[in-house]
């Protein structure tokens, strides 16, 4: 992976949770923003300006390209004068969290597929690769969130919920392929451990209905 940071996903939205906030201080000329402060990765700013539509920015004299989370543009008044503003500065690209006029959850999702029924294969409209996570949304149970490394050939992801007396645990496998287009052969499980003497345990499948990339690579 070409970031190290570790990312996390909260309300369909990328953040990084680790680091610190570092104070940068914010000036802007023209449509030139500059951003200059103690070169932590994760940025926190007084804005001085409004944000206008086409303007660019750097940080600490370095031209960086400005981008939402999702890989969006920045569009007017994205911050204003005088709000505080975070922001990721991975590599070259500064990423600025999906707040207020900047978007919200559903836009950082981006639909994959719909449909994709047991033991079945799927087109995806674009490549599973420019995304960090899929999230496969089941018919039963709560959505099962799928890491999404470099060119990997497969994808599984679990989930356990408890009820009365048990848990249950839906379990989804793909095989991935054509560049990251097809997802096929998967395998959709619910498996259920009831507790007692003795332990019982169904086995019987789901279907997922949608399918999610989330946190677009840059």
């Amino acid at each position: 992976m070409t970031n190290n940071t570790v990312l996390g996903v909260l309300d369909n939205k990328c953040v990084v949770p680790i680091e610190p906030f570092y104070t940068y201080t914010h000036t802007k000329s023209g449509t030139a923003h500059a951003l200059v402060g103690n070169f932590g990765g994760n940025i926190k700013f007084i804005a001085t300006a409004d944000y206008i539509a086409g303007d660019t920015f750097t940080v600490n004299n370095t031209p960086v390209t400005a981008k939402l989370q999702n890989g969006g543009e920045l569009g007017n008044n994205s911050f204003i004068s005088g709000s505080v503003v975070t922001c990721f500065l991975n590599e070259t690209t500064l990423y600025f969290g999906a707040i207020g006029a900047i978007g919200s959850a559903d836009n950082d999702a981006t639909l994959l597929a719909t449909g994709l029924n047991d033991s079945s294969g799927v087109y995806l409209t674009e490549s599973a690769y420019n995304f960090r996570f899929l999230v496969f949304e089941v018919d039963v149970g709560r959505n099962i969130l799928v890491p999404m490394f470099d060119n990997q050939t497969a994808v599984f992801g679990s989930l356990s919920e408890f009820t009365a007396e048990a848990y249950d645990t839906y379990m989804f496998g793909a095989a991935v392929s054509s560049g990251g287009t097809i997802l096929g052969d998967n395998r959709n499980a619910k498996v259920t451990t009831r507790l007692g003497n003795p332990a019982q345990t169904t086995y019987n499948t789901f279907t997922v209905n949608k399918i999610y990339g989330l946190c677009r690579r840059a």
